[in-house]
């Protein structure tokens, strides 16, 4: 089960979390953060359809997946 601060989020729907993000944030920190584990950057890419790990925006809204089973196939 992901490890998730509650002053990190912005909204929580369902199993996912929504994320603002800030500048200078990465996928490898914001997985960090959820997952506990700075490897599962690519979830957070997949679930957003972003194509590279450093096309994050300030301000983006990130939808992080709490149930990171469905990513793994």
């Amino acid at each position: 089960m992901p490890i998730i601060r509650p002053n990190q989020l912005t909204e929580i729907h369902d199993s996912d979390v929504y994320h603002k993000v800030k500048h200078g944030e990465r996928l490898d920190y914001l997985a960090e953060i959820y997952y506990n584990d700075a490897s599962l950057w690519w979830v957070i890419a997949k679930a957003n359809s972003l194509l590279f790990c450093y096309d994050l925006v300030t301000d983006q809204q990130l939808r992080i997946p709490l149930d990171i089973l469905v990513f793994s196939t």
